[in-house]
């Protein structure tokens, strides 16, 4: 790991490197709660046709 940080710090791109790979973990966390989000909705859309379709 201290290899990766000392060619960020040897490279001139180092704080655009550091910035996009922020971002990208960023979006990625963001995304994959959305997905947890829209599958808990699905899976409780699923439970309630499953077990009171006949109240609806």
């Amino acid at each position: 790991m201290w290899v990766i940080s000392g060619l960020i710090q040897f490279f001139p791109i180092s704080n655009n490197m550091r910035q996009l790979m922020y971002v990208s973990q960023v979006i990625f966390h963001v995304l994959a709660e959305s997905q947890l989000y829209l599958a808990y909705i699905l899976y409780l859309a699923n439970f309630l046709r499953e077990n009171y379709s006949y109240y609806l």
